[in-house]
C-alpha cells in the first residue's frame, strides 16, 4: 500500500465522518464536545509523511513515506507494514470521544496518562505528521471493560474515552515488512539443499502439482504426503524477531548452519543462508533480483525457524518398513523339527 492506497481509504471514509460530524455538532456532555476524536484529521490524511511512537521507557519507534513507500525511518529504512499503518489510521479517523475524564494532572496516573517524561509514565505518545501540521495524542489505559482506550491529546488538559483501541506497535518489527520474502508459495519450483553432506532437492513442474522428492530411496515413503509442500510454505512465510543492517565482518563470524536455494518458475533463483553464534540463528538471503529489500539485511530468527531450514532428508521420510516375519515352518507329527 503506498499513498494512493491511503487516498483512496480516505475517500472511502469521508462519506461516512461527513454524516457524523453534522450529527455530533451540537451534542454536548457536562460543556465538552463529544464527537470524533480527531475530525481535523480527515482532511489532511492523505498527506501524512510521518507516525512516531515514543514512550518512557526510551522506545523511539518512525515511519516515512520515503519515494512513495512508509519505511521504518527510526531502524535503517526498513520497509514498513502498510496494512498496519492503515489501520492505525482508520482507527484513528473513525475514533469517537464516548465520555469525558480527568483534566487534573494529578490524576492523569491512574488512567496512564502521564507526560512521556514523567517518573513511572505508562503512556505512549503518538505524533502523525504532514509537512506543515502535527497532531500529537497521548495514549494510555484500556478501561477495565476491554472497550475503547484512554487518551488525551499532549497539548490539552482534557482526557477521554474513546470508542476503540488503537493499535501501536511495542517493539520496531511489530512495523516491520512480515515475512521476510515476498514471494508466493506457488511461484517455487524446487528447493534444494546446497550443503556438501546435506544434499537434497524437492521440485515440481507446475504451480499446481505437489512437491516431489528427488532422488528418493527406494522402498522409502513420505512421513505424510504434504510434508514437501509445508516445507515451502513454512520458507516463503519466516518471520524475523530482530534485524539489522548486514555487516559482512560479522556475518563471516558466524557458523554456517545450511544452505538452501530457491528456485522460481519465472527463473529466479534465491539463496537462503542460516548461520548461528551464541544460540542465536540469523538468516542471510540473497538472489538474482537486484535491488530486492532483503538484500541488505541480516534476519534472527527463532529457533523453531531455524528448524525448518536445517532440515535433512530423512527429516522427509517415514522410518523403513519393518521386514515381514517369515511364515512358520510346517511340521508333522512325528518329524524332528531341523
Amino acid at each position: 500500500m503506498n499513498r494512493h492506497v491511503l487516498y483512496l481509504l480516505l475517500i472511502l471514509l469521508l462519506g461516512g465522518l461527513g454524516g457524523f460530524l453534522l450529527m455530533q455538532k451540537d451534542q454536548q456532555v457536562g460543556g465538552l464536545e463529544q464527537g470524533l476524536l480527531l475530525p481535523e484529521l480527515a482532511a489532511r490524511a492523505g498527506d501524512l509523511v510521518t507516525i512516531r511512537v515514543q514512550d518512557g521507557q526510551g522506545q523511539n519507534i518512525e515511519v516515512s513515506l520515503v519515494d512513495g513507500q512508509w519505511r521504518v525511518s527510526s531502524h535503517g529504512q526498513y520497509p514498513a507494514d502498510e496494512e498496519k499503518l492503515s489501520q492505525l489510521l482508520t482507527e484513528l479517523l473513525e475514533a469517537k470521544k464516548l465520555q469525558a475524564k480527568t483534566g487534573q494532572a494529578e490524576h492523569y496516573h491512574r488512567l496512564g496518562l502521564q507526560d512521556i517524561d514523567a517518573p513511572d509514565s505508562s503512556a505512549s505518545l503518538l505524533t502523525i505528521s504532514t509537512a506543515t501540521q502535527s497532531w500529537q495524542l497521548l495514549v494510555g489505559n484500556v478501561p477495565a471493560s476491554g472497550q475503547g482506550q484512554f487518551v488525551r491529546m499532549a497539548d490539552g488538559g482534557q482526557s477521554w474515552l474513546i470508542d476503540q483501541g488503537l493499535s501501536l506497535p511495542v517493539l520496531a518489527r511489530d512495523w516491520m515488512r512480515q515475512p521476510v520474502l515476498d514471494i508466493p508459495e506457488e511461484n517455487v519450483a524446487s528447493v534444494s539443499r546446497l550443503d556438501a553432506n546435506q544434499r537434497w532437492q524437492v521440485k515440481r513442474t507446475t504451480m499446481t502439482e505437489d512437491f516431489l522428492l528427488a532422488s528418493k530411496p527406494d522402498g522409502r515413503m513420505l512421513k505424510y504426503a504434504t510434508i514437501l509442500n509445508g516445507l515451502v510454505s513454512n520458507l516463503t512465510n519466516i518471520n524475523f524477531e530482530d534485524v539489522r543492517p548486514l555487516e559482512d565482518s560479522f556475518w563471516q563470524s558466524l557458523t554456517p548452519v545450511a544452505s538452501l536455494q530457491l528456485s522460481l518458475f519465472d527463473g529466479t533463483e534465491l539463496t537462503l543462508e542460516l548461520a548461528v553464534q551464541d544460540g542465536k540463528h540469523f538468516l542471510r538471503v540473497s538472489g538474482t533480483e537486484q535491488g530486492a529489500y532483503w538484500e541488505n539485511w541480516l534476519y534472527q530468527v527463532s529457533n523453531f525457524t531455524a528448524s525448518q531450514i536445517n532440515k535433512e532428508q530423512e527429516d522427509f521420510l517415514a522410518e523403513p518398513a519393518e521386514p515381514e516375519d517369515k511364515l512358520p515352518v510346517s511340521v508333522e507329527e512325528g518329524d524332528a523339527p531341523r
